[in-house]
Order: structure tokens, then sequence, then C-alpha cells
């Protein structure tokens, strides 16, 4: 009898030992997922400021009179007399291996009250760039950029989920005549992550 008692209670004492074990690592796991994750949205918005910053200098040397202030906080300002031709895709493409992201120079269309892209390197499902589609007048990106700053975010673009930043492109007499864009896929961005979790 007493032996009895004494293998029940060294069963009751391994399966304390197995759901404490057993807790202690999914704890650690979701403590490890939480930071990687942290880290990863970190590292995402410094391939954006990579993107912003390459594409700003670019466009100083592209285009004469081109004004770019970077203040080490993140603050920015672009001014331009006149936008990129469209239709080079050049300047642009380099800013996305710079970057390893992507990036979009948009002008605006008075007539469609939007941010049209002129040259990019977003693609559309059928592997061509997307220009000539527009930001969308409805989103937060279009608010903030209009007004005269500049959005951070995710965006959803072409169906495809970004880590993005919108700087307004200003011309010498104060007015937003563009956007410069650049941004990382969500899932680039998720599945290094995920992937160490699984292995964890």
């Amino acid at each position: 009898m007493l032996r009895r008692f004494e293998l029940k209670v060294s069963q009751v004492i391994a399966i304390m030992v197995v759901v404490f074990v057993g807790g202690t690592a999914a704890t650690l796991v979701a403590v490890v997922d939480w930071s990687l994750r942290a880290d990863a949205a970190k590292a995402a918005v410094e391939r954006q400021n990579v993107a912003i910053r390459a594409a700003g200098l670019a466009l100083v040397k592209a285009v004469p009179g081109t004004s770019f202030q970077w203040e080490a906080g993140g603050a920015q300002k672009l001014v331009m007399p006149r936008l990129p031709d469209p239709g080079d895709h050049a300047l642009i493409d380099e800013v996305s291996r710079i970057s390893a992201g992507t990036a979009t120079v948009f002008a605006y269309d008075p007539a469609k009250n939007d941010f049209v892209r002129i040259t990019t390197s977003v693609k559309k499902a059928d592997g061509t760039r997307a220009v000539g589609t527009v930001l969308g007048n409805t989103g937060a990106a279009f608010a903030a950029v209009k007004a005269g700053a500049t959005y951070r975010g995710e965006a959803v673009i072409l169906d495809v989920p970004y880590y993005t930043v919108y700087m307004p492109i200003f011309d010498p007499a104060g007015a937003v005549i563009g956007v410069l864009y650049g941004g990382v896929k969500r899932a680039e961005v998720t599945a290094t992550v995920s992937a160490l979790v699984t292995t964890i």
C-alpha cells in the first residue's frame, strides 16, 4: 500500500516537473518571439531611413537646385525645383539596391487629387513596375503628406503589406509637389523572425 502511494507521488512529481519545464520553455519562446519581432521592426525602420536618405541624396545629385535636410532625430525636408523625369528608373533602382527595400517618387496630380508613381521599384503582380498607379487619397499616408508631414507606418501596396515611410517633396514656394517613399515588405521582416522562433 505504501509502495503504491510512493509510486503515485513520484508520478505526480514527474508530471509537475514536466508541466513546469514545458511552461518555462513556452514562456521563454514567447519572450524571444516578442524580442525578435521588436528588433525586426526596428531594423525595418532603419532600412526605410536608409532608403529615404539614399534617395534624397541621389535626387540632390540628379536634379540641380534640390536641397535635402536630414537631422539626427529623423526630421527631414526635401525641396526640389522639379521632379525627376518619368520613366528613368536607374536612380530608384540604385536606392532599392542600397536599402534592400522598395522606393518610389510620386508626383501630385491635381486632376486626380492624388499622388501618382512616376518612378518606382514596386512591382505589380505581373512583374511590371507600378508606374502610373496612385497612392490613394483616402489613406492616412495621403492625408499626412498632403499636409506636409512625413508618414511612417504599415501600408498595403497593391495588396501587399509593407512597413513604409512617405516623405513630402516641396517646391521652392513650399507647395507639396510629390512624395518620396521607402518601404520593406512585412513578409520579408517576419519570415526571418518566424524561422528563428520555429528553430528555437
